[in-house]
Order: C-alpha cells, then sequence, then structure tokens
C-alpha cells in the first residue's frame, strides 16, 4: 500500500468516526443540568439518535492542560461505565504537607508545601474504549475543568 493511500484510508477511518459527532452536542452537554458539571446520561438529539454521554470534574490546581485532558477522558469514561455497570473505578489518592521553618534575616519564615496525587485505574474494554471525546471546558472561576465523552446508541429495529 503506497503512503497516499495509507494517508487517504486513514483520512476517511477519523473522518467517519469523528462524523458521528454533530454540531451543537457540545453546547448542549454544557447547558444540561445534569450534566455540566460531571456524571452521565443518555441525550435525545433527534427521532433517530440518541447519545450516552460521560462527563468528568478535575481539579485544576496547577495541572497543565494535557494532564487535565487526559485525567478528564479517564473519569468521562469511568462516569459510563458506572451509568452502564452500576460499577466503581478504582482510585487512591495521597497527599504529602511539608512545613519548613527557617530564619530569614533574623526572622522566622514558614514555607509549605503540598502536594496530592490522584492514581485512576480504568478497566473498561469495548463499548466505553469506542467512545470520542467530545472537548473540555473550564468553570466560570476556572477552579475546575470538565470534560465529555459520547457515543451515538445503535437504534433498535
Amino acid at each position: 500500500m503506497t503512503i497516499n493511500k495509507l494517508v487517504f484510508f486513514e483520512f476517511i477511518l477519523f473522518s467517519s468516526l469523528f462524523a458521528q459527532m454533530p454540531n451543537g452536542l457540545f453546547s448542549k452537554i454544557q447547558n444540561d443540568i445534569e450534566l455540566m458539571e460531571g456524571g452521565s446520561n443518555l441525550i435525545k438529539w433527534n427521532t433517530d439518535s440518541t447519545f450516552i454521554i460521560g462527563v468528568s470534574a478535575v481539579e485544576v490546581k496547577k495541572k497543565r492542560q494535557s494532564i487535565l485532558k487526559r485525567v478528564g477522558i479517564v473519569k468521562a469514561k469511568a462516569q459510563v461505565t458506572q451509568f452502564i455497570e452500576g460499577s466503581s473505578l478504582t482510585t487512591s489518592r495521597e497527599m504529602t504537607t511539608q512545613e519548613t521553618i527557617a530564619l530569614v534575616n533574623d526572622k522566622e519564615t514558614v514555607f509549605f508545601k503540598e502536594e496530592y496525587i490522584e492514581i485512576i485505574r480504568e478497566d473498561t474494554k469495548g463499548f466505553v474504549n469506542g467512545m470520542s471525546n467530545v472537548g473540555g471546558w473550564y468553570s466560570k472561576d476556572k477552579s475546575m475543568y470538565y470534560y465529555a465523552v459520547a457515543r451515538l446508541l445503535p437504534q433498535k429495529k
């Protein structure tokens, strides 16, 4: 297979995957009272299209955008898993604090350091792995980052 054919095949494949997300779905999720701050639910798009949506909520703190997105995708898929199967996601959290007192120019100065690590384990396959990324947004005060994933549900015939 030549490179041109391979590139064309990948373009068609990715176009068909993203073509399933209709214009306006992202804003509908952002404005949905049950999804706007996290969770999972069904959104009936039109008479023959229903999407299952998962939205995560991630504390921003000092995380980079790429980290927020990765964590957001995993948590959003976990929301869908819980919605479908009623299962739980395995997470662990670790927080360390350190306080140092030092004399600087004959004045006592206190330095405080806090680290927070959240480990998320995702053991989902099949349906949830086939979900498409819809997009992310920040809360009004920029303290939370939300990310949405979606999948078109097959129609019953």
